[in-house]
This record gives C-alpha cells, structure tokens and sequence, in this order.
C-alpha cells in the first residue's frame, strides 16, 4: 500500500529534482549518480527517478538529456510504488 499520491511524489521531486528532457518531454526527475563494482572496477551508473505516470511510454533507447549531457534509457525500472528508476548510458 502506498502512503503518498502522485502529488506527493511530485512535490518530492519538485524540491529535490530538476527538469530533464525525456524523447523531447520535459519531465521533473531526480538525477543521481550509483555506485556500482564488477571484476573489481569501480565506476558510476547515470540513474533518473521518475514518476511513473510521467514516464509510462519510456523505453530502451529512449534519448534523455541532463544539464545538457545527452544519454539513451538503457532499462526502465518500476519499482511498484509510483516512481520508476531509468537506468541511463551515456551517448
């Protein structure tokens, strides 16, 4: 059961997000930057938080622009309580 709406969700993303431009949408995300190791290399992974209302049609190959860099959707993670992670790779 989720506790917040769509609003709330909003609201969150509106204090902590930015605008970003989903296949020439804007869309207000929240940008951050994983951490992640395999075979003992170290590097980051681009990841946006979404709502998922916002991003419903959002798929692998998708372009997105942040802060003027440009990535492709890699993978679109729902994460089943209103907001969807897309993983990112830069172009």
């Amino acid at each position: 059961m989720n506790v917040e709406n769509s609003a709330d969700r909003l609201a969150m993303l509106s204090d902590f997000g930015q605008t970003v431009s989903i296949d020439g949408s804007d869309v207000t995300a929240i940008y951050d930057e994983d951490y992640v190791e395999s075979l003992d290399i170290a590097g980051t992974r681009p990841l946006l938080y979404c709502r998922t209302s916002d991003v419903e049609s959002a798929g692998h190959g998708d372009s997105v622009e942040v802060d003027g860099i440009d990535y492709t959707v890699a993978k679109v993670q729902p994460d089943g309580t209103g907001l969807t992670v897309l993983i990112l790779e830069e172009d």
